[in-house]
């Protein structure tokens, strides 16, 4: 599933750079940090503590427009999603960072508010590529798995893009994923989990109007 979806969106994106000559098509890269937080659930009882932490994103984005105010802007994207915690294990500190590779591959709204502002929303489809677990700085190897997660997760992003005139981008956005995090309706330890994220990017248009 994971490589049919990937295909179709490579296809989708290689047919619109096709297209880059097109005077209405913004094509360009960008990289940056994310933000991510991880909020758990129960049916009945408390929840833990929701987990935070430091990853990063890097991809690229094309932006076709098809009049001045809409347009539809795909973007692929390799992005690092982190959470970092210390919890006490028989009186004694430990911590804990985990790191989830996925594919995201957001298909965007463009609504431009001023020539060199707009703003995105839309869809955005995840691909579990890896996970890893380390513990006290060691890597955990029953943990390090995509066993037990769903590897194809479903949300949406929201954001705001302002673009200088030299082709230098900043964006800010905001990703939820609908899809719950765990695999199992309540997950190993009973309880859903479910993952969202900020994300702060600088960029360059390669080709822009």
């Amino acid at each position: 599933m994971k490589k049919v979806f990937f295909s179709i969106a490579c296809i989708a994106l290689v047919a619109l750079s096709a297209q880059a000559q097109d005077p209405e098509m913004r094509i360009g890269a960008k990289a940056g940090i994310n933000y991510t937080m991880v909020a758990y659930s129960v049916d009945e009882g408390d929840a833990p503590d929701s987990d935070n932490g430091i990853g990063w994103h890097v991809g690229a984005y094309l932006e076709k427009n098809f009049n001045d105010l809409i347009g539809i802007r795909p973007e692929l994207v390799l992005s690092s999603r982190g959470i970092q915690k210390t919890i006490e294990v028989q009186g004694e500190n430990t911590d804990i960072t985990g790191s989830s590779l996925f594919l995201e591959i957001p298909v965007l709204l463009n609504l431009t508010i001023s020539p060199n502002f707009s703003a995105h929303v839309g869809p955005e489809f995840d691909l579990l590529m890896s996970n890893t677990v380390k513990i006290d700085g060691e890597k955990d190897d029953d943990h390090s798995t995509t066993d037990g997660k769903n590897t194809f997760l479903i949300g949406a992003a929201i954001g705001v893009f302002y673009e200088l005139d030299m082709g230098l981008n900043f964006s800010l956005r905001y990703v939820y994923d609908f899809t719950q995090t765990n695999e199992d309706e309540k997950g190993d330890f009973g309880y859903k989990e479910k993952m969202s994220l900020l994300q702060l990017s600088a960029g360059y248009s390669f080709v822009k109007k």
